[in-house]
């Protein structure tokens, strides 16, 4: 598993935020939980750490941590550092 460079929004972890996966653009969207207006975003297309080939899930485990799941010729997991 690579752990990826890109920030990890805090906001996700005071729950004021959640997280989606944009395939399209490769990279996550932090969004507003209330208005679902995006106010960041988490990575960039790309193939180093931090970076998405062909994003294709997420998950937010219980300690707001987020997984990545990537296919095609990424074909790699990874975890957004949070800092």
């Amino acid at each position: 598993m690579d752990v990826a460079a890109a920030r990890h929004d805090s906001r996700i972890a005071a729950r004021e935020c959640r997280a989606a996966g944009d395939r399209g653009d490769s990279q996550i969207v932090v969004l507003n939980r209330k208005t679902l207006e995006p106010v960041s975003t988490i990575g960039a297309a790309g193939a180093a750490p931090g970076q998405f080939q062909t994003l294709h899930d997420l998950a937010v485990d219980s300690k707001d941590n987020i997984y990545t799941a990537e296919i095609g010729r990424g074909g790699r997991a990874q975890k957004p550092v949070r800092q």
